[in-house]
């Protein structure tokens, strides 16, 4: 029969394994959008701004930490074993942390993974074929939304990159304010998850 003690142990490893699950989903699509940003801009401004939501998506495992902590703290600094009560208790809270922030990491990455698509996209659009047409010897607008690794020519018939890295200089910064604020509101879920776990595991 599982005693409180092992139930609050499960709750902080729950907490602890979810939240840096989701931290690190989101942190893998987070950091790809951020190194083509960084790539596809010369600002240092909009090359900072394509870092945020890798900081967000680390403050999701922060969460789930503060919670494993708080119930390590309660399991160690008790003398006696915990009542199957008291260890329930922390176990539903670590679980409500670990679950909220694993929703959140992986919403982060979803964005990201989006964003990394539509850009994809966009530079694949009329613009680019545009662009590409008046720079290319021999090559039609429509070869190059098929062709992404085109070798790219000038007017007198040298080489000056290819279709991808146009690509990127065209569609311009990914990363945005109003796509760090949703970020900020997806990584508010965590939040909302650790304020209830804190309540839950509270004992009078």
């Amino acid at each position: 029969m599982a005693t409180g003690t092992l139930m609050a142990g499960l709750g902080a490893a729950l907490a602890l394994l979810l939240s840096t699950a989701g931290s690190a989903y989101g942190t893998v699509y987070a950091g790809a959008l951020a190194v083509q940003q960084t790539a596809a801009t010369g600002t240092y401004r909009e090359r900072m701004l394509g870092f945020a939501p890798v900081i967000i998506s680390g403050v999701v495992s922060i969460y789930g930490l503060i919670m494993a902590v708080i119930i390590a703290a309660r399991i160690t600094g008790s003398e006696e074993n915990l009542s199957r009560e008291a260890g329930d208790r922390l176990f539903c809270a670590g679980l409500i942390v670990g679950s909220t922030a694993l929703v959140a990491g992986a919403a982060i990455g979803r964005l990201a993974a989006k964003l990394l698509d539509g850009h994809a996209v966009l530079a694949l659009s009329g613009r680019t074929a545009k662009l590409v047409n008046e720079g290319t010897t021999g090559a039609s607008a429509a070869g190059v939304s098929d062709t992404a690794d085109l070798t790219l020519l000038d007017h007198e018939g040298g080489a000056t990159g290819t279709a991808s890295s146009v690509r990127a200089s065209i569609a311009g910064p990914i990363v945005t304010v109003p796509v760090i604020l949703v970020s900020i509101f997806i990584e508010a879920l965590a939040l909302y998850g650790l304020v209830a776990g804190l309540l839950i595991s509270y004992e009078k």
